[in-house]
């Protein structure tokens, strides 16, 4: 559920193991019960760290859970690790004085990329007419 669940913080004490798995059943039963009352039919599927070690680890492909229904899968390590080594290149390159590989010089388009993908123009726009002036 979130990064207490690692078996360092929850091996540290008894207290902390009681912590680990009441705040990971807890964060299970908001989940679950947002779920409901959101009255929309769906299956979650948490696969960790599945984006590291394959989907292939979970027994099945993503097009087969998804043929079971499945829609929402959690992998909140692959985009991180993603994001990590995009950093530590551009960093690099630019400490070289080198231009940042993983644009490879379409800086401007991602940047579109990243204003749509939030919504900016709406967010503008809902701006423009809220702002006192």
């Amino acid at each position: 559920m979130d990064a207490r669940g690692l078996a360092p913080y929850s091996m540290k004490s008894s207290f902390h193991k009681r912590y680990t798995v009441s705040n990971n059943l807890n964060a299970t039963n908001n989940l679950l019960a947002a779920v409901v009352e959101s009255g929309v039919d769906l299956h979650i599927v948490h696969l960790g760290t599945m984006g590291v070690y394959g989907y292939g680890a979970a027994g099945m492909s993503i097009p087969e859970l998804a043929s079971l229904g499945y829609r929402i899968i959690v992998d909140p390590a692959t985009p991180l690790l993603a994001a990590h080594k995009a950093m530590r290149l551009a960093y690099a390159a630019i400490a070289k004085g080198l231009p940042d590989p993983t644009l490879e010089g379409h800086a401007k388009e991602e940047q579109e990329a990243v204003h749509e993908t939030i919504g900016l123009a709406a967010m503008l726009a809902i701006e423009r007419q809220t702002v006192e002036r």
